[in-house]
């Protein structure tokens, strides 16, 4: 099926949508050209691009907050706005493809034709832009053709071409193994009971949800306790039956004549705790600092490594890989260490091998997968991911990026998928390193994504969820984490994006203080859910336990909030 000639103009920032609109005129036949990305000042536009438009029939016109401080896209458009009045419009027509809900339209954009994709099904606002683009009529029946493009219908025994398994057809098939959760009337979450983990509210940060299996630890953040027993206990908590078991585990000793403090929980596998120490603060290790591994099973010490920890440690086949720092020179009031990379027996803590030999530092996260270990690195500019053989920490490969990798890397289906402070979410080849794509937003990738079924879920540091096609990087929608109300007034860059998490047919991500559920099919909220109404509030990344959502929040409490 043929349609008119097409010219897709965007802002660099929102590159990331011409996969998916490229992918869906292929389908159809259409023939196609793209303005391309343009970043910085753009003065002129290249006599190609020029040529390009003089020949489209559709000028396609993907609309955001980014699109009018686009010079690119302004002088593109100045450009075909010229040719339908030299033509008085004969035979070209502008269309307008809004994404962003709060895109304001002009008046001379109201008279011209324009879809709205935000909160519509991606099959309708692909309807509209195949009538748009002469691939179909208005009263027209889509051919299979046509329907491979848009990802529903004959969709479903597709093996290759257009966006492979798209995320409609996977909620078609979604309602045969469990039924779809019902949107609500209104924006509000529904809590359903919280778990009091102790009085006093946390310094700056929320307790620790840890999710093991089917079993929820959670602890109360205490980090700054000034009383003389700050409590370590974890707790394990059962979101169907509210009921709650306390592990006591004995807080750490400081250095000497000052108080002990809380040993903060940061994993749990395997029937483990790990807990780390640090009296000498975030950053940097004391004389006394430590990682700890205790059973769940009475709190009883495993093992104990005297270091500092960076970031959080990862269990596989019996070894445990972390960042660490080590002390190895002290100097009246300094305190000299260095960072490595670790690979720890799980039985004893015993160091199976150790590099220094790449730029790893703070709050880095390893994750491993097949036999090998990915992470980043972001000092000394050295902006690469790495591969390394996680039982000799030789390296297999690197990846450089254009900025720093802070985020944790995630595997699926032989990719690595991670992002970097250059604004894109990269795909590698998890074997080779070789790059499959990469997706640009206005900021950062800094949380892990999740990739469920294909679907690559990734929160920004520009407060937008994006839902990507995992084998194009295509995207299918980009919701927006609505602000906390009392946290408008500061910077959305500023903020930690956190993980997110999946249940049934939502997608749920928190945010400044405030819980948010998108329907995973469209992106639109279903509702959100902020526990403390406070300036500050922080909350924890979202665990799914019970049918429950569980968020910790910064007055110590585990909310459990009804889906």
């Amino acid at each position: 099926m043929a349609g008119k000639k097409v010219f897709i103009c965007a802002a660099a920032e929102d590159a990331g949508y011409y996969g998916e609109i490229v992918t869906a005129l292929d389908a159809w036949e259409v023939p196609h050209t793209e303005l391309g990305v343009m970043p910085g000042p753009v003065t002129s536009l290249p006599d190609t691009i020029q040529q390009a438009i003089r020949d489209c029939e559709v000028f396609l016109r993907l609309c955001t907050t980014h699109t009018r401080q686009s010079d690119a896209v302004n002088l593109a458009t100045a450009s075909f706005q010229q040719l339908l009045q030299q033509e008085h419009g004969k035979g070209r027509r502008l269309v307008n493809l809004i994404f962003d809900q709060a895109y304001p339209l002009d008046d001379d954009e109201k008279k011209r034709l324009y879809i709205m994709a935000p909160g519509k099904a991606r099959a309708r606002w692909l309807e509209d832009l195949a009538v748009s683009v002469g691939a179909a009529t208005l009263t027209q029946q889509l051919s299979r053709r046509a329907l491979l493009g848009m990802g529903v219908g004959a969709a479903l025994t597709l093996a290759s071409g257009g966006v492979a398994g798209t995320l409609l057809v996977r909620q078609a098939r979604a309602p045969q193994q469990e039924p779809l959760l019902p949107v609500r009337a209104k924006i509000s979450g529904n809590p359903r009971f919280s778990f009091a983990l102790s009085d006093k509210p946390a310094h700056s940060s929320y307790p620790a949800i840890l999710q093991d299996g089917a079993t929820v630890y959670a602890q109360p953040d205490l980090e700054n306790d000034t009383s003389t027993s700050p409590d370590s206990s974890v707790y394990v908590l059962s979101a169907g039956s509210q009921k709650q078991r306390r592990i006591s585990i004995e807080s750490e000793p400081a250095v000497p004549r000052l108080n002990p403090v809380q040993s903060k929980l940061v994993a749990a596998t395997n029937g483990i705790l790990f807990l780390f120490s640090n009296p000498g603060g975030v950053f940097g290790p004391s004389q006394t600092s430590a990682l700890i591994a205790v059973s769940v099973r009475d709190g009883g010490p495993i093992w104990k490594v005297t270091t500092a920890l960076a970031g959080r440690p990862v269990l596989s086949d019996g070894v445990v890989y972390c960042v660490l720092q080590d002390v190895t020179k002290i100097e009246a009031n300094a305190i000299n260490y260095q960072t490595s990379l670790n690979a720890l027996s799980l039985q004893d803590g015993s160091r199976l091998w150790r590099t220094t030999e790449y730029s790893f530092d703070t709050i880095l996260t390893p994750a491993v997968s097949g036999g090998r270990l990915y992470i980043g690195s972001y000092l000394d500019q050295d902006h690469n991911i790495y591969c390394l053989d996680a039982k000799t920490g030789k390296k297999l490969w690197s990846y450089l990026t254009g900025g720093a990798v802070l985020g944790t890397p995630v595997i699926a289906n032989g990719t690595v998928y991670v992002g970097s402070e250059d604004g894109y979410l990269y795909a590698l080849d998890a074997y080779t390193g070789a790059l499959g794509w990469r997706f640009a937003s206005s900021v950062s990738f800094y949380a892990p994504p999740l990739i469920r079924d294909g679907v690559v879920f990734a929160p920004s540091q520009d407060a937008y969820l994006y839902a990507l096609d995992a084998r194009s990087g295509a995207m299918y929608w980009r919701a927006y984490m609505g602000v906390n109300p009392n946290r408008d007034n500061l910077d959305i860059r500023s903020s930690e994006a956190n993980p997110v998490a999946v249940y049934r047919n939502v997608v749920f991500a928190t945010l400044y203080g405030g819980l948010y559920a998108f329907d995973m099919r469209d992106g639109s909220q279903r509702w959100r859910y902020i526990p403390v109404e406070e300036d500050l509030n922080t909350i924890s990344p979202p665990v799914i336990s019970d049918g429950m959502v569980l968020v910790g929040a910064s007055d110590n409490h585990v909310y459990a909030v009804n889906p």
